[in-house]
């Protein structure tokens, strides 16, 4: 085994992953393969609507101007951007840009109604100050699949509640999100776009503050339902896709609220808006800004309700979406773990092209990095606390280490300096890719350089070529891959010493 010593350099990137959210970075490493190939992105934005922050006395409408962008709305020093997927590199590598994030389209998933939360007791004021049916309060609810004329939205006299609706799949004119109908246009409408495909936000929207059908005494009753409605539909990528709309990202989930809280403003009455839809939280992407923004919008008057541990699904496509996760305890000396490939070439996934693993300790580690068998293999080792005087700049490690003749690993590794609140100690973030001649993707590297070992106590561990990680010290930390940015790669089973 040849243990390879490295020092650290500083390389030119294309954009700073610092300051981009891991899907606006997915979307230009689409981008990016897929001009490499010659060839388009598969169901990709051509502009995305983004939070942005700028640095300290740096105007946004200058940023904004040269990069082609739409300055759309605010919130504090929190601005909503549209902006070109092709200029998201330039502008994280722009000085006086602090910060560009956005998500995923969270997805909208359905639950049972509570059945015994005693809302008839707050109906009818019992041991409260007084009766608390909704009236004169604006109940928003962020979306999708909404009937205007479901019965429910309906009042004593037949008219509908539904004040407003802002459907946050379309961009005016001015490259607003956010197209506004009133509750004549809304009922010439009858139903919201996404209603072509689903009622989800119709559900939700009853429980909530769904009224009792008029004539029937048995009708379900939602929880406030004298309250005004105002609804905001934001839909999903999928679905938006086939129904030829624009694209989502959760930024245009914030600015829905924020439309349904200006609006109650504007009436003078207070407002809940509720979020019944799954929305991931991963620790190694901090949504700082998202925070912010919605930090801002609560207070007096002004309510968030969303829906905890909603985001349900795993996909079919044989890998999860969860955290691969290792613990080292302060009475281990070291803990190992290999990650292995699928062999899927063909699959849209395959532009994945690095591994990103995290370690999150409150003291020094030592994290060891092994390529290649045995043999001929090559190691790494990086002390932790090496990368906390980097200030979040990136060090680049081994920039020509070879497990292969033909394939060269590149290792890069920082602190997360802005890691969420509630992470306690320090995070930091590792990240291999393979370059090779035949330009394939990691995934199927590691597939190619991988063996199975069957064990009592496990049917399959992949040891001894590839790629393994080791821990050693005598400090507890913890460690995790996450396979929705890494698709088709995963942490096998760990092999404690």
């Amino acid at each position: 085994m040849l243990l390879t010593c490295v020092t650290a350099s500083f390389a030119q990137q294309h954009y700073d992953s610092r300051k981009l959210s891991k899907y606006l970075q997915r979307l230009l490493h689409e981008q990016n393969v897929a001009s490499t190939r010659s060839a388009s992105v598969p169901q990709q934005p051509a502009s995305v609507c983004t939070l942005m922050k700028m640095k300290v006395n740096c105007s946004v409408n200058d940023v904004a101007s040269l990069y082609g962008c739409q300055v759309v709305d605010s919130i504090g020093q929190v601005y909503f951007v549209r902006i070109p997927v092709s200029s998201l590199g330039q502008m994280s590598l722009d000085s006086r840009v602090q910060r560009i994030e956005a998500h995923e389209m969270p997805q909208q998933l359905m639950f049972e109604v509570p059945q015994h939360i005693k809302a008839d007791k707050a109906w009818q004021g019992a041991g409260l100050p007084q009766a608390f049916t909704g009236r004169g309060v604006v109940a928003g609810i962020v979306d999708d699949g909404f009937d205007f004329t479901h019965p429910m939205f309906l009042d004593t006299l037949g008219s509908t509640r539904i004040c407003r609706f802002y459907d946050m799949l379309q961009i005016a004119d001015d490259a607003s999100k956010g197209l506004m109908y009133d509750s004549e246009q809304i009922m010439e409408l009858q139903h919201s776009p996404m209603a072509k495909k689903e009622y989800h936000g119709t559900n939700v929207a009853s429980i909530m503050v769904g009224s009792k059908v008029a004539g029937d005494k048995k009708s379900y009753c939602g929880i406030a339902p004298e309250s005004d409605i105002v609804l905001a539909e934001i839909g999903n990528n999928l679905l938006g896709t086939l129904l030829n709309y624009d694209d989502g990202t959760t930024a245009d989930c914030i600015l829905g609220a924020k439309r349904i809280f200006d609006y109650a403003d504007n009436r003078g009455e207070p407002c809940v808006v509720n979020y019944s839809v799954g929305w991931p939280m991963p620790i190694d992407d901090p949504c700082t800004l998202e925070n912010e923004a919605l930090q801002s919008l609560v207070g007096p008057g002004h309510i968030i309700v969303a829906g905890a541990g909603n985001d349900g699904f795993s996909s079919g496509s044989g890998w999860e979406t969860i955290y691969p996760t290792m613990k080292k305890q302060s009475n281990e000396k070291e803990v190992t773990a290999s990650f292995f490939g699928v062999n899927d070439e063909k699959s849209s996934f395959s532009y994945a092209e690095a591994i990103e693993f995290y370690v999150r300790s409150e003291h020094p580690q030592e994290i060891s990095l092994f390529l290649g068998p045995d043999s001929i293999g090559k190691s790494i080792m990086v002390r932790t606390d090496l990368l906390d005087y980097l200030s979040g700049d990136t060090l680049h490690l081994a920039d020509n280490l070879q497990p292969f003749a033909s394939d060269t690993a590149y290792v890069s590794a920082f602190k997360i300096v802005d890691a969420p609140s509630y992470v306690e100690g320090n995070l930091y973030m590792f990240s291999i890719s393979i370059g090779n001649s035949e330009n394939k993707n990691l995934s199927s590297w590691l597939y190619k350089h991988m063996k199975s070992v069957s064990t009592p106590e496990y049917s399959r561990i992949r040891v001894g070529d590839g790629l393994r990680l080791t821990i050693d010290g005598d400090n507890p930390c913890e460690a995790y891959t996450s396979p929705k940015y890494t698709p088709f790669i995963h942490a096998s089973m760990l092999l404690s010493k």
